[in-house]
């Protein structure tokens, strides 16, 4: 999710934000998810992403 949603933000299209509103599949599979209790946003799986893509295009430079 945290990908599609980086995708999003790059190309400045709008795909992730079906699965993100309320009642979409992000939010029921957090609910179901007993291990994600506590974390229901995707700005730590957005940054996550982010910072890979950031260290592969260092990397991709040299």
């Amino acid at each position: 999710m945290g990908a599609l949603a980086y995708s999003d933000s790059v190309l400045h299209v709008d795909r992730a934000s079906h699965f993100l509103q309320e009642g979409g599949l992000w939010p029921q599979w957090f609910q179901n998810a007993p291990h994600m209790h506590g974390d229901d946003g995707i700005s730590s799986y957005l940054g996550g992403i982010r910072l890979a893509c950031a260290v592969i295009d260092e990397c991709a430079n040299t």
